[in-house]
């Protein structure tokens, strides 16, 4: 065999038991990442200071809000109550969540964290979830290019 096939060989073996130990970077009860310089739990003027002044917001009732920040490629729910509850990255530059960011191929996603806890097809793509106790990462992939669309964080949500 020569030098260079061996090297190939050794290569696609490395590759393929390093997509087999991939898995979410966190568990239950590790502190969820900052995202955009956020932590779930954020106070409102501390998401202001951080963030600015959001580009639009909307009202979802009882105390809650999103406020979008168009300028930045995220948008984030906020809970009078309970501070920043979702955090949402919608294009690249916006920040990644554990090295993953919007446009990346689904392969590299599963290669990084393996397999979801749980996937769903929606009307905006197929979203996948990865779940950490209390809280999870949400990724919606595009149905045709499988790359990522859409990358958020928050808590479990019930599926029934």
């Amino acid at each position: 065999m020569t030098k260079p096939a061996l090297a190939l060989i050794c290569c696609l073996a490395s590759v393929e038991a390093a997509a087999q130990d991939a898995r979410f970077p966190w568990k239950a009860g590790d502190r969820a990442p900052e995202v955009a310089g956020l932590q779930l739990a954020t106070s409102r003027t501390k998401m202001a200071s951080v963030l600015g002044m959001p580009s639009d917001s909307q009202s979802l009732g009882a105390d809650v809000w999103t406020y979008g920040f168009s300028g930045k490629g995220l948008l984030i729910v906020y809970a009078r109550q309970d501070g920043v509850i979702e955090i949402h990255v919608l294009r690249r530059d916006a920040g990644s969540i554990g090295g993953v960011r919007v446009g990346d191929a689904e392969a590299e996603v599963r290669a990084r964290w393996g397999a979801p806890t749980e996937a769903e097809s929606i009307d905006a793509g197929e979203e996948t979830s990865y779940i950490a106790g209390k809280w999870m990462v949400v990724v919606v992939y595009d149905t045709v290019t499988r790359r990522v669309k859409e990358l958020w964080l928050g808590p479990p949500s019930d599926r029934d």
